[in-house]
């Protein structure tokens, strides 16, 4: 097996939903720094679940607007 098809089954390549770039990044990289963010991401909700939703004051909009 040659380096390049080594590189290729080791890469990801990321597009976006128009396809206009893509990139290649190393899969296991990828995978670690998602399964880290994730974890974070579940600290951080765990850290700030005491405080609940905030409520959205609905203002009219007649009320913003000058006359």
């Amino acid at each position: 097996m040659s380096n390049e098809s080594q590189d290729q089954e080791n890469k990801l390549i990321l597009s976006g939903p128009n396809s206009l770039g893509s990139i290649r990044v190393d899969a296991e990289a990828f995978f670690e720094l998602s399964f880290w963010l994730a974890e974070e991401l579940e600290d951080l909700v765990d850290k700030w679940k005491h405080v609940g939703p905030q409520r959205r004051t609905v203002i009219d909009r007649r009320q913003r607007l000058p006359n």
